[in-house]
C-alpha cells in the first residue's frame, strides 16, 4: 500500500513539473537590454525620492543603486546576501519604498547584462501564479472595487518581486547562513535595546513600527533554515543560528511565531538528528507560557474570542450586532467572508484593500484573488512541496531542501494570523530558501556581456 502511494506521489509530483509555461517565468529574469535602461530606473527612483525626501536624498539613492549595480554585476552573490540582510532585518524607507526594493532593482538591472538562460522546476505554476494575479487585478480595475490603480499596481509587482528574489537565488545558490545570522543580531539587538529601555513589547515602534509578528515570522524561517541544516548534518555554525532564533522567538513575544516554532518543533520528531534539541525547545516554549507578557498575550486572545461569541449570540437572537471597539480579527474575518460571497470568482484585485484588514493570508488571497488565485496558490504550494521533496533525495543539499520544506510549513502556520505569502520580511526570506534548495548548481557560472565583450564573472 505504501509503495502504490509513494507512485501515486510521484506521478503528482511529475505532472505539476511537466506544466507547460506559455511565457518561460525565467524571462522575467530577461527584460531586452537596451542601452539606456538603467539609466531610466535609476533616475526614476531618484525623482521618486527627490519628491519625497529632497533632492539630496534622491541624488544619494541615485547613487547607491549605481554602485549597487555595478557590484552585483561583478560579484551576484554580494547581491543576494544583501537582498536576505534587508528582507529579514532592515526597516522600511518610507510607506512606499522598502530596502529590498532598491536592492532587487541593482540585482535586476545587474542581471540585465547577463547571457545564460535557465529553467526552474516551478516555471508552469509560477505563470499560472502570475497569470491569476493578473486577471485579479483587471477584474477588480473593471468592475470598480480598486479604488486607487497604483497601489494595486504596486501589490501585484511586490508579488513579482518575491520572484525576482526565487530566480536570483536558483542561479546563484548562495551560503545563507552568514546573511542570516547577521540579520538575527542586527533583530536581536534593536530587541534587547527596546527590552531594557523598557518597552512592552519589543518591535513595535520605529523603526520596526508594528512589526513584532513579522520578526518572530522571521525567526521561525531562520530556525526552520538551521533545523534543516542540521538533518544535513550541518556544524557549530548552525547549531548557533537555531539558538539565536529560538532567543528571538521568545524575544518578540508574538503568539503566532510560538505557536509555529511549536509545530516547527513537532515535525523534527521523526528526524534522529534533529529530535532531542526539539524536545528541549518544545520544553522551553511550554514554560514561556507562564511567563507573564506571554501570559498578558494569551489572555488578549481568549478576550478576543470571548467578544466575538458574544457578537454572534446576539446576531442569532435577533439583536443588532455590537462590535468591538479594538481590534478583533475574528469579528473582522466574519465580516470578509460575507464580503467574499460577493466576488467570489475573482476577488476584488490585489491591493483593493488596507491589508491591516486581513491578518491572515488566507482571507487576503480569497477575498482579494477569488477563487482562481487561491486555486494557483495551492498548486504552487504543492509543486514546492514535490520540487523539495525530490531536492531533498537527489540534490546537492538534502539539508538546505529540508530546511526549505520546513520553512514552507511554518508558512502556512504563520498565515493564519497574518498574511506570510504576502508580506515582504517573510515572503521574501521564504521564496529565497526554495530558490537555493531548488537549485542544483554549486556555483553557477554568470557571464556578462559589457562593451561587446563576454567575460565570465
Amino acid at each position: 500500500m505504501s509503495i502504490r502511494n509513494s507512485v501515486s506521489s510521484s506521478r503528482i509530483g511529475h505532472a505539476l513539473m511537466a506544466i507547460p509555461s506559455p511565457l518561460e517565468s525565467s524571462r522575467i529574469w530577461k527584460i531586452p537590454a537596451l542601452g539606456i535602461v538603467e539609466e531610466l530606473f535609476i533616475l526614476g527612483l531618484a525623482l521618486y525620492l527627490a519628491s519625497v525626501h529632497g533632492v539630496w536624498i534622491g541624488v544619494l539613492g541615485a547613487v547607491i543603486t549605481f554602485v549597487l549595480v555595478e557590484l552585483f554585476a561583478r560579484r551576484p552573490s554580494a547581491g543576494i546576501f544583501l537582498l536576505v540582510i534587508a528582507y529579514a532585518a532592515l526597516p522600511r524607507l518610507d510607506t512606499a519604498l522598502r530596502t529590498e526594493d532598491i536592492v532587487t532593482l541593482a540585482l535586476v538591472l545587474a542581471a540585465l547584462r547577463k547571457s545564460n538562460r535557465f529553467t526552474t522546476p516551478l516555471d508552469g505554476v509560477i505563470t499560472l501564479w502570475i497569470f491569476s494575479i493578473g486577471l485579479s487585478l483587471a477584474g477588480g480595475l473593471f468592475v470598480g472595487t480598486i479604488a486607487s490603480p497604483v497601489s494595486a499596481a504596486l501589490t501585484a509587482l511586490k508579488l513579482v518581486e518575491y520572484l525576482l528574489a526565487f530566480y536570483a537565488a536558483f542561479i546563484l545558490r548562495p551560503r545563507l547562513d552568514v546573511p542570516l545570522a547577521i540579520a538575527l543580531l542586527v533583530l536581536g539587538g534593536f530587541g534587547l535595546f527596546e527590552t531594557f529601555q523598557g518597552a512592552a513589547r519589543p518591535f513595535n515602534s520605529f523603526p520596526w513600527p508594528a512589526e513584532s509578528n513579522h520578526v518572530g515570522g522571521v525567526a521561525v524561517l531562520v530556525s526552520a533554515f538551521a533545523f534543516g541544516g542540521i538533518v544535513g548534518g550541518g556544524g557549530k555554525r548552525t547549531w548557533l543560528l537555531l539558538a539565536l532564533a529560538a532567543a528571538l522567538v521568545l524575544l518578540t513575544q508574538s503568539r503566532i511565531a510560538l505557536v509555529a516554532f511549536a509545530f516547527l518543533a513537532l515535525l523534527q520528531l521523526p528526524h534522529r538528528k534533529t529530535r532531542p534539541v526539539a524536545i528541549v525547545l518544545l520544553l522551553l516554549m511550554a514554560g514561556s507560557a507562564f511567563l507573564a507578557p506571554v501570559q498578558h498575550r494569551i489572555r488578549e486572545s481568549a478576550l478576543e474570542w470571548k467578544t466575538y461569541r458574544s457578537t454572534r449570540g446576539k446576531v442569532a437572537e435577533g439583536l443588532p450586532p455590537e462590535y468591538s471597539r479594538t481590534r478583533n480579527r475574528f469579528e473582522m474575518w466574519g465580516l470578509l467572508a460575507e464580503d467574499y460571497a460577493r466576488f467570489p470568482v475573482l476577488g476584488t484585485g490585489p491591493g483593493s484593500r488596507n491589508r491591516v484588514v486581513y491578518e491572515n493570508a488566507y482571507a487576503m488571497l480569497a477575498c482579494e484573488l477569488g477563487a482562481v488565485g487561491t486555486g494557483a496558490f495551492f498548486l504552487l504550494i504543492l509543486s514546492v512541496f514535490f520540487a523539495l521533496h525530490r531536492a531533498s533525495r537527489s540534490g546537492p543539499d538534502p539539508g538546505l531542501a529540508h530546511g526549505a520544506a520546513f520553512a514552507t510549513a511554518v508558512m502556512l502556520i504563520l498565515g493564519l494570523t497574518s498574511i506570510s505569502f504576502f508580506l515582504a520580511r517573510e515572503a521574501g526570506l521564504w521564496w529565497i530558501l526554495v530558490g537555493a534548495a531548488l537549485s542544483h548548481k554549486k556555483s553557477p557560472p554568470v557571464t556578462v556581456i559589457k562593451e561587446g565583450v563576454e567575460s565570465p564573472l
